[in-house]
């Protein structure tokens, strides 16, 4: 396993120091700690972490912000896959194929990222089929004001969650409001560009 290629404590301190030295951003002297922890000092580090008491509400909170999205995604892929007249069993590999990064909750803490993750590779998935055919996405009869309702629920919805990330970092919404004003700084030259994050 890569992990169990670790250097020393003392070296992975070092080469934190000699790489800040070199350069002007801030950089994250943990983010070094993994060059010197083992398979089992990860997998104790991890299960510590899922048994923090808060870890179900944040889980929950992530998942209600980021599924809604990636589930009406695969929707709309299933749908899609049924009108091209694909086996069921290749739709559904299809379907689960878009929330292949929830496994990663098994190996890392990063909830946030995962679960928004899941929402790129569903949108990814559906695209790989909407370039490669002709046809178009077709939804009639009753299930098309339903269809269009979810997809403007959660399009709006969009515009008020925050998936929260590192260093109490949250992903920007439309109408992209902090950076447009940082953009403006930058004109103005009160704010330089571009914008780094400082821990």
């Amino acid at each position: 396993m890569n992990s169990q290629a670790i250097i020393d404590k003392d070296l992975a301190a070092n080469s934190f120091k000699t790489t800040q030295k070199s350069i002007s951003v801030n950089l994250r002297a943990e983010a070094y700690d993994v060059q010197y922890r083992s398979n089992q000092d990860s997998a104790e580090l991890l299960n510590r972490k899922w048994k923090s008491p808060s870890r179900e509400d944040i889980f929950l909170e992530s998942v209600a912000v980021t599924m809604p999205t990636a589930i009406f995604i695969a929707l709309a892929l299933v749908m899609y896959l049924k009108q091209l007249g694909y086996h069921p069993t290749f739709i559904i590999f299809s379907a689960l194929a878009s929330y292949s990064p929830l496994l990663l909750h098994y190996f890392a803490w990063d909830r946030h990222r995962f679960n928004a993750l899941a929402i790129t590779t569903s949108f990814l998935v559906l695209l790989v089929f909407t370039s490669t055919n002709n046809e178009t996405i077709n939804v009639g009869g009753k299930i098309r004001p339903v269809f269009l309702s979810i997809f403007t629920l959660v399009f709006f919805s969009n515009f008020y969650v925050e998936i929260p990330l590192f260093d109490r970092y949250k992903v920007k919404n439309m109408p992209f409001t902090e950076h447009v004003i940082h953009m403006k700084n930058v004109i103005e030259g009160k704010e330089e560009f571009p914008d780094i994050p400082k821990f």
